[in-house]
């Protein structure tokens, strides 16, 4: 069983894929990856769903739109509340939000507003700001790490 996917069209209509084709993916246990390709780099995780971030995708758009890569539901987040992407083999999270974006990782917890923080290997992406110790909400866990990989 195969599935097309639409190319992502972030805000202004600039395309993720270089050539405007649609991927043929394939499905898998845990998630989604572009067939004959290992889940490399980036992988993020929302659900039961993984989005890998690469070369031939290196925009991932977050959010409560349908237009979204990674659709959230929670109200604390915007319509088009951050994106993933990948420049120069580093990964950065750019929040397009009035909320804010929180990301906790093995060192501590950084918001950001409207800014661009990069990603270090391994974390959790909340939107808005964390207030205590528990999470509420949609969370997108991040792994730099190849675990994906064996899975295409």
């Amino acid at each position: 069983m195969t599935a097309t996917m639409r190319p992502t069209t972030c805000r202004g209509g600039a395309r993720n894929f270089r050539n405007g084709a649609n991927a043929v993916l394939q499905p898998m246990a845990i998630g989604w990856v572009p067939r004959g390709k290992a889940a490399r780099g980036l992988v993020l995780s929302h659900g039961r769903l993984n989005w890998p971030v690469m070369q031939d995708r290196p925009i991932l758009l977050i959010g409560r739109a349908a237009d979204n890569d990674i659709r959230l539901t929670d109200q604390s987040c915007s319509r088009y509340h951050a994106y993933v992407q990948m420049r120069g083999g580093r990964y950065f999270l750019v929040d397009q939000s009035l909320n804010g974006t929180t990301v906790r990782h093995a060192r501590g917890t950084l918001f950001v507003v409207g800014g661009e923080i990069e990603l270090p290997s391994t974390g959790v992406i909340l939107c808005g700001e964390l207030v205590g110790l528990g999470v509420t909400g949609d969370t997108i866990v991040f792994d730099r790490g190849n675990s994906m990989q064996g899975f295409a």
